[in-house]
């Protein structure tokens, strides 16, 4: 993004003067200007769509694992099943007398089997269901807490605004009564009602500021309930969705499981029916050969699957890379202007205030934004420290404001 900066202006809040050189033999401590990195891109516009973009890769490479579980899972089963049938006919060619006894007992231990399994499928396909919701709620409560920290900075400035209007009502009468206070010899009772009504103002002006910013307090609170309430309703949505498919499949497994039974059962019936051995390799033969075509399009159905999710995964994680650097480069070049106009150097931090106990020994997670070096950054200084996060917030807002009202 190509920067333009908006004409200059005076008076920025929370930016001390850059220190002079004081007369006299003992130098004053140096200032070292610093800035939060990761703090700052939070004011870049672009902010709450790159954690879109992340939250996309999130759900999309859980939404990949429970792909995975679930196809091995199937896999297993399948794989389970086929190797039961086949001992189940491999066993009878020794049991060929008796043959209506021998059916009954088969179908009886094929229907163990059956119910066993799919007890089995169906707790680890609830628990499954369990694990994604939760991960759900919590990339709801992530998504809602960013939504609602962007509203707040709203209404905090809205807020702001009106405390400064309602201040500049109040105060100058309110300064004007400590200066009788201060420099005037007034009796004890005119300073006790000055002090009265010094107070009665002050009350009067924390109200008034209360009652405008009511509007806007509750505001916030319907817009905070409704992102809740609608966080509730896609997570239950979300979990009705899982269930009626976990429902799909549970169904589709006891179909295929029965299928396959029968298919056991009536082949050891013609087994045992004709006596002959050969009979029973033959349709194991057959069985085995069923497995390995179900298996090979499992396999074919796997791999397309990974294609798309690869190349759906590197769109998006390019995509968060390209934004990722025009974010940081539009909040370093805002950092350097601002630095420019106020005549300081200022030193970036990468990683956090975490950062700050080497701020001033030359540290590699730091750099500066100005013209020559950070002050008291050599050898021996001790320079104080002066975080113009906040501020710096403040321009880098006021220039993306400035420049899309110019678009």
């Amino acid at each position: 993004m190509a920067l333009g900066w908006p004409s200059a202006t005076s008076g920025e809040p929370g930016l001390p003067e850059k220190p002079g050189t004081p007369a006299g033999p003992e130098p004053a401590p140096e200032v070292v200007y610093y800035v939060c990195l990761d703090e700052l891109f939070q004011a870049h516009p672009e902010w709450v769509e790159l954690q879109r973009i992340r939250r996309d890769i999130s759900a999309l490479e859980e939404e990949w694992r429970g792909f995975v579980d679930s196809f091995q899972l199937i896999s297993g089963y399948e794989e389970g099943l086929y190797s039961s049938m086949g001992a189940f006919l491999s066993a009878a060619s020794g049991r060929e007398d008796d043959h209506g006894g021998a059916i009954a007992t088969s179908e009886e231990h094929v229907e163990t089997i059956i119910a066993r399994r799919l007890r089995q499928f169906e707790e680890d396909i609830r628990s499954d269901i369990n694990n994604k919701v939760s991960e759900r709620a919590r990339e709801l409560a992530i998504q809602v807490e960013d939504e609602l920290f962007a509203e707040r900075g709203i209404v905090n400035h809205e807020i702001e605004l009106i405390s400064k209007q309602v201040e500049r009502e109040y105060l100058p009468r309110m300064f004007d009564l400590q200066l009788k206070l201060s420099l005037l010899d007034l009796p004890q009772s005119e300073k006790d009602k000055i002090g009265r009504e010094l107070l009665h103002l002050e009350k009067e002006m924390k109200d008034k500021i209360a009652e405008k910013s009511k509007p806007f307090e509750e505001q916030f609170a319907r817009v905070a309930e409704s992102k809740r309430k609608a966080a509730e309703a896609e997570l239950a949505q979300y979990r009705s969705t899982l269930e009626e498919e976990a429902d799909r499949l549970v169904q589709e497994e006891r179909i295929r499981l029965l299928g396959q039974s029968n298919i056991a059962v009536r082949s050891r019936e013609s087994a045992l029916d004709e006596g002959a051995a050969r009979g029973i390799d033959e349709m194991k033969a057959r069985l085995y050969a069923e497995r390995e075509r179900r298996l090979e399009a499992g396999r074919k159905d796997f791999e397309a699957a990974r294609s798309w999710f690869e190349g759906r995964h590197k769109a998006l994680v390019d995509q968060e890379a390209r934004l990722a650097c025009e974010i940081e480069a539009d909040t370093r070049g805002l950092v350097a202007a601002y630095a420019t106009r106020r005549g300081i150097d200022i030193a970036v931090l990468k990683a956090g205030k975490d950062l700050l106990k080497t701020a001033g020994e030359g540290d590699a997670g730091a750099d500066s934004a100005g013209a020559g070096s950070a002050p008291g950054t050599g050898a021996g200084a001790g320079p104080g420290l002066v975080d113009m996060t906040p501020s710096v917030a403040d321009f880098i807002r006021s220039y993306f404001g400035h420049e899309n009202a110019g678009r």
